[in-house]
């Protein structure tokens, strides 16, 4: 019975493409040994990288709806913390509110100021836009309290200068975090 694995016979010299050759088991062959197992060797190759390739777009498609995710995620928190900072008598630095003139408390308003009624708390909105970024649409009375007048200070309750305030810049940041822990679970073990 004849062996099972087959030993080239390395000692002689090259033959030409087709030309018959002999190894261990003594029958003659013809063709090109090396360049069979090298072709296969080459197809399970190309079929490991076609795989690869496969996964990389894949991966890739899901790090693609990041950018949105997160949008999605940091309006949210940004709305959170423009809920939470106001009713706090809070601006978006951190910084408390004037208090209110004494004029305005013998009126019947109490502080903090602006959040009497809610009114301008409610109708101010955080959406996420398409593709990446959010817009903040500030309601009610809001607008005209942002900057200062004669007889009011200003109270702002999103940025009116250059940068997030650190706050909403945190807000972001855990929105980023989220949104790669959602599409890629193996990302975010690594970077915790």
């Amino acid at each position: 019975m004849a062996p099972l694995v087959h030993r080239f016979d390395t000692t002689q010299p090259r033959r030409a493409h087709g030309a018959p050759w002999r190894h261990g088991c003594g029958k003659r062959h013809v063709g090109n040994p090396r360049g069979l197992w090298n072709s296969m060797l080459l197809s399970g190759v190309l079929m490991s990288a076609i795989d690869d390739l496969v996964l990389l777009k894949a991966n890739l498609n899901k790090l693609a709806r990041v950018p949105a995710r997160a949008s999605s995620f940091a309006a949210r928190g940004i709305k959170n913390q423009i809920d939470l900072d106001t009713s706090s008598g809070l601006d978006c630095y951190g910084k408390p509110f004037a208090p209110l003139a004494p004029a305005t408390v013998a009126k019947g308003r109490n502080p903090p100021p602006m959040v009497d009624t809610g009114r301008s708390l409610d109708e101010t909105t955080v959406k996420p836009l398409p593709g990446a970024g959010v817009a903040v649409h500030v309601g009610g009375h809001y607008p005209r309290h942002l900057q200062k007048t004669a007889n009011r200070p200003a109270r702002q309750v999103v940025p009116v200068r250059a940068g997030l305030p650190a706050s909403w810049n945190k807000r972001v940041k855990d929105a980023e975090k989220k949104a790669i822990g959602e599409a890629m679970p193996e990302l975010s073990k690594g970077a915790t």
